[in-house]
Formats: structure tokens, sequence, C-alpha cells
């Protein structure tokens, strides 16, 4: 990979190097994975938005914490929104990632590919 400023490029050669030295470079991998939970962390302003059909349940709510902070392995601050268009389903945004599970999503989908088939 080819980074476009070559300041960083040495940086990271002489990073590499260093590891292999030291006998850790199979830990570049993690390290890596490492680095961007902590900066995805910093771009997310550790917020998730969950956007659901009715306002949710407690006990669906905790559903939904425990299913961010084990998939996304981040414990945010959980913004929840009622969109009644959804029909039925959630849409969970944290950070630039979505899931979108929502009933309307599905049907849309469907449309799409009764459309093109």
């Amino acid at each position: 990979m080819k980074l476009k400023n070559n300041k960083v490029q040495q940086i990271a050669k002489g990073f590499v190097k260093y590891l292999e030295r030291v006998g850790q470079v199979d830990q570049l991998a993690e390290l890596s994975k490492i680095q961007q939970k902590q900066g995805w962390s910093k771009g997310l302003d550790n917020t998730a938005t969950i956007t659901s059909c009715v306002a949710l349940k407690p006990t669906e709510k905790k559903a939904v914490s425990q299913f961010i902070n084990k998939t996304y392995d981040l414990n945010p601050k959980i913004k929840y929104q009622v969109d009644k268009s959804l029909i039925g389903g959630l849409i969970i945004r944290v950070g630039n990632k979505v899931l979108d599970v929502s009933l309307k999503h599905r049907l849309e989908k469907l449309r799409e590919s009764m459309l093109y088939a």
C-alpha cells in the first residue's frame, strides 16, 4: 500500500521493521484492529442512534445495547428516535456503520428485486 505522505510512509516502514526485529510482526493485524477501534470510537463521539417505529421498552433497549456492545465492541451512549414510516424493525447507526433491519427497508428491497427480475 502506498501512503500519500512520505513522512508517514517512512514511519510506517520503520515501525514494521521494528516489529520484525523484535519478533512481533504477527501482532500487526491486532495492532491495526486496536487502532481502528480507538480511531473509530473517537470519530463516533461515543454515540449510537437507534431508530424504531415505536418507542422501545426498557427490556428492548437493554437488548439493543447488549447487541451494540457485543457487535461493535463499544459501550456508546445511545440515542433513541421514533420514525413511524419504518413500519417495523430498527435502524442502528454506529459511526458510519448502518444496520437497517426495518420492514420498510425489506419491502423496498423486495420491490427492487421484483422490478429488476
